[in-house]
């Protein structure tokens, strides 16, 4: 049950993230600081995979222009 939570919500900030169209990401009624914390919140909750760990780290590099979305 907490795997599939984990993998909903950040299947749900990727789609934000790398999957809509830049504007809406500009638009966004949420901060990057409120995508900042969502990742960090999940990451502190534990409980989380290999494949968690290295989206949540891809998501991050993003969020921090190391990398560009799509």
């Amino acid at each position: 049950m907490r795997q599939a939570m984990i993998e909903r919500d950040l299947a749900h900030i990727e789609h934000v993230l790398l999957r809509s169209h830049a504007s809406a990401r500009e638009n966004s009624a949420f901060p990057l600081s409120y995508w900042h914390d969502r990742l960090r919140r999940i990451k502190d909750a534990g409980q989380l995979w290999g494949v968690h760990l290295r989206k949540i780290d891809t998501l991050q590099r993003i969020l921090n222009g190391a990398l560009p979305p799509g």
